[in-house]
């Protein structure tokens, strides 16, 4: 029976309904249908609109490879134009694994007996000085089209990898790549200034400082490549010029810096010294640091190399070079050697501190200058007896030669007059309390007592500038105040910021932060220490 006379027969036996039925079934089979079909082509437009970006983006990822297009480093230049840090050009070795199995592959297939793993094993190894098994451990990154064996690698060393390219033909197995490297030519000078860069830019001093006016804006280089990792045609390249960074201007002077290194090194190989020595040239009047040095220093072309002296204290710990108390200890010894003595690390001022309490009392008039005192070699406060550095005592004298023979019984009398309270506003008028505010890392702050706890005998102690810590920074600005007319500056080390093409983009000032005593004072503290110099005072030794 045919399917016609079927429905008939069918219709007959059911009547009308069931052909309603059947027709009721279709449309919504039909509908069904076009749900999913308008649902599909929703789906479509939905991943070639909203989410084209990202699947074209997962498949650039996939087809391309990426090279980075190092931007050059800013130099930095001491006050006049004399560079201090710059950049070098260096190489960067690497292979193509999976380029050199696919070679091997066909050289198999030729019958060719070479095995290009050993080949490369042995020159590179031999050449870049690295060890055979690093080399093979890279190789056996057969999926990898990069792979590096070594950077920064000498244009010496580069001449001889390219020889060792061309006479086996390793071309598009063997790469090399012209990387930026940085460089100071001085090696040594200002080491703890200038500071050091890794491989995420600026890691001590003025590298860290000024990191991201430095650093640049790396580029890159973006190439297609076919499934064999072939590069695709020219279309498919593109390329994104990198951005070099700003450079530097300082206010160093090379000359000055030379020059107080020679003398750090100088004193403190005379003194056979037990700790760093440390030093600060400063122009009074705008803050500006000329020269700033610590010795012993270290070389900035290779910073993890200890200085003699860490070298030492290391090889005479006793610990055997594999240890792990050999590892700490060296690691303990590096942070100790690129620290800045000169900001980090504080001291007691000592008589240099007279200076300060001698502003402080003649500023608020209780004591004239031509006043008279005794000496006894020491002074009773409290109950406690504190001597003069002359035991003997200096007898008869005024407040000036006090101050030109450095008489703590003198600075204590007249610290007792000015008081606690006054003496401590002064204190920290002088920028004692705080830091400095120098634009380089790491500032430390000096120890003092609080202001709550401050009582006459730390008063008078403190006034020849015993018992308390203060950081050399911190004096040498404090001490600046004096002689330039009464103003606390901010010591600094940068003159002006410029772009690659020598635009000034920024400059640096004298920063003036307060005015703590009156120039009138200034001039008369200057003209009794210049007399204590020049004439037959504690430091007429110092006279030039």
């Amino acid at each position: 029976m045919s399917l016609r006379k079927l429905f008939r027969k069918k219709q007959e036996i059911f009547g009308e309904p069931f052909e309603r039925d059947v027709t009721l079934k279709a449309w919504i089979l039909l509908g069904v249908l076009g749900v999913l079909f308008l649902g599909l082509t929703i789906r479509i437009l939905y991943l070639q609109t909203a989410k084209y970006s990202y699947y074209r983006t997962e498949v650039m990822e996939q087809m391309t490879t990426q090279s980075t297009v190092q931007a050059d480093r800013g130099t930095i230049y001491d006050r006049n134009g004399v560079p201090l840090a710059t950049n070098i050009t260096t190489y960067r070795v690497f292979i193509s694994p999976s380029s050199i199995l696919r070679e091997q592959t066909e050289k198999n297939k030729n019958g060719e007996n070479i095995d290009l793993g050993a080949l490369i094993t042995e020159n590179l190894s031999n050449i870049l000085y690295v060890t055979p098994d690093f080399v093979q451990a890279q190789l056996k990154e057969t999926k990898k089209l990069d792979r590096t064996i070594k950077r920064e690698v000498s244009e010496a060393k580069a001449n001889e990898v390219r020889a060792f390219i061309q006479e086996y033909g390793l071309q598009g197995m063997v790469h090399m790549q012209a990387t930026s490297t940085r460089h100071y030519p001085y090696a040594t000078l200002a080491s703890h200034v200038l500071g050091f860069t890794g491989s995420d830019g600026g890691l001590y001093g003025l590298e860290y400082s000024y990191n991201s006016m430095l650093a640049g804006t790396n580029g890159r280089y973006i190439i297609a490549r076919d499934a064999l990792g072939n590069e695709m045609p020219y279309g498919y390249e593109e390329y994104i010029e990198a951005e070099d960074g700003n450079n530097l201007t300082t206010t160093l002077d090379v000359f000055v810096q030379s020059a107080l290194e020679e003398q750090l090194e100088a004193a403190y190989i005379e003194s056979g010294g037990k700790n760093r020595a440390a030093g600060i040239v400063m122009d009074v009047n705008t803050g500006e640091i000329l020269g700033m040095a610590v010795y012993p220093y270290f070389n900035l072309n290779d910073p993890w190399v200890l200085d003699m002296d860490s070298q030492a204290k290391l090889d005479s710990a006793g610990f055997g070079a594999d240890t792990e108390e050999y590892a700490a200890l060296k690691r303990e010894l590096l942070l100790s050697m690129w620290s800045n003595k000169s900001i980090t690390e504080s001291y007691i001022p000592g008589s240099t501190f007279k200076v300060i309490t001698a502003a402080m009392v003649l500023e608020e008039d209780v004591v004239k200058v031509d006043e008279g005192f005794t000496c006894q070699g020491h002074k009773t406060v409290l109950g406690h007896i504190i001597h003069c550095h002359k035991t003997t005592g200096h007898g008869a004298l005024t407040f000036t030669q006090g101050i030109q023979q450095s008489c703590n019984p003198v600075l204590m009398s007249v610290g007792l007059r000015l008081g606690a309270e006054k003496f401590y506003s002064y204190f920290a008028a002088f920028g004692y309390t705080e830091k400095t505010g120098i634009d380089l890392p790491g500032e430390g702050l000096g120890i003092y007592a609080p202001q709550t706890a401050f009582t006459d005998l730390d008063l008078a102690i403190y006034s020849f500038g015993q018992n308390f810590n203060v950081t050399l920074i911190q004096q040498i600005t404090a001490v600046s105040a004096v002689a330039n007319g009464g103003y606390l500056v901010t010591p600094h080390l940068m003159k002006q910021v410029s772009d690659s093409d020598g635009n000034v983009i920024k400059t640096y000032g004298e920063g003036i932060r307060r005015q703590v005593v009156s120039a009138k004072i200034c001039e008369t503290v200057s003209d009794i220490l210049e007399k204590g110099v020049s004439g037959d005072g504690g430091a007429k030794n110092a006279y030039v």
